[in-house]
């Protein structure tokens, strides 16, 4: 599972720069996930995360598939009881609201691709 180079760019980006809210205000991040593949989007990071909340405005490409957003523990994202799931049909867009201290305490945001096809998504972050 190799993710996209978008994606790519975009972990390392939020890793170095992630030290205030303004940082992550009105960022945007898009890209593809592979068939049957998931990327980590935004991984756990301890040192300068902003406090506060962030505004998550999750999108599936028109045409793609339903797409699983999952906030979640790096070490099982999808299986905790602290986890949870937001699912985005093709073309649509849902709105998550989330603590951004849970990124300083180890939690990752990952997009998953259940399909034999590339799927499109994009992350709009306030």
């Amino acid at each position: 599972m190799r993710p996209t180079l978008s994606a790519v760019v975009a972990v390392v980006a939020l890793t170095g720069v992630m030290t205030t809210q303004e940082t992550l205000a009105k960022l945007n991040l898009s890209g593809t996930v592979p068939p049957a593949s998931q990327v980590v989007l935004i991984p756990a990071n301890p040192r300068g995360v902003p406090k506060g909340v962030l505004k998550l405005k999750l999108t599936s490409a028109v045409g793609g598939a339903t797409l699983s957003f999952c906030v979640g523990p790096a070490a099982n994202p999808w299986g905790d009881a602290t986890s949870f799931v937001v699912n985005v049909p093709p073309g649509e867009s849902k709105l998550a609201v989330i603590n951004a201290a849970d990124f300083a305490n180890g939690a990752v945001l990952i997009v998953n691709n259940p399909t034999a096809s590339t799927v499109g998504y994009g992350i709009n972050i306030e």
